[in-house]
């Protein structure tokens, strides 16, 4: 069986459509990059005007806390819209891939459901003013002073300094805060 060699057509024809798709690839990843700077100059600004407008440093914290979660989501977010796009200008279906993705990411969320319990028991410690760090707090068995609050985690270390608790945030059922209440006239 003779084979047809591709002709000089051909191969003009498949040099124009991978230089479309570089051009196309290259337009996504300048506008990635670009979403992704003015979403970091965004925040940086916010981030200003809040550290210029509270006076509270606890309350700054936490805000900075939210916001640097909701920046890292959004970066994900485009980073992964680009990368679909990128995909389809090469000419790879991506409908498949959205719906493995789609399966995948059920498979991930039931196996991840205490990790997201933690960041959304994290999120409202930190909107709810439950705990700051330098209160002597007791939650369940473990008692000391905070030493850092995270969205996952609370870091409780021990009156006597001796030992670090790492509770996760999902965990904190119950808690007793020893702050010297604020007075306000």
């Amino acid at each position: 069986m003779p084979t047809a060699l591709p002709t000089s057509a051909d191969a003009t024809a498949a040099v124009f459509l991978w230089g479309d798709a570089l051009i196309r690839i290259a337009i996504i990843v300048l506008v990635t990059l670009i979403l992704l700077r003015i979403v970091h100059l965004l925040a940086r600004r916010v981030q200003r005007r809040l550290a210029a407008a509270e006076a509270d440093q606890q309350q700054l914290l936490r805000v900075q806390t939210v916001l640097q979660t909701t920046r890292s989501m959004i970066d994900v977010v485009i980073i992964l819209l680009a990368v679909f796009m990128i995909l389809y200008a090469l000419g790879i279906n991506v409908v498949p891939l959205l719906a493995g993705a789609s399966v995948a990411g059920l498979a991930i969320s039931l196996g991840a459901q205490t990790l997201m319990k933690d960041y959304i028991a994290g999120t409202l410690i930190l909107l709810d003013d439950v705990y700051h760090v330098g209160d002597a707090i007791e939650i369940g068995s473990v008692k000391g002073r905070v030493e850092r609050v995270t969205l996952r985690t609370t870091y409780v270390r021990s009156d006597d300094n001796s030992v670090l608790h790492i509770v996760p945030n999902g965990e904190v059922r119950v808690v007793a805060n020893h702050r010297a209440p604020s007075r306000s006239a």
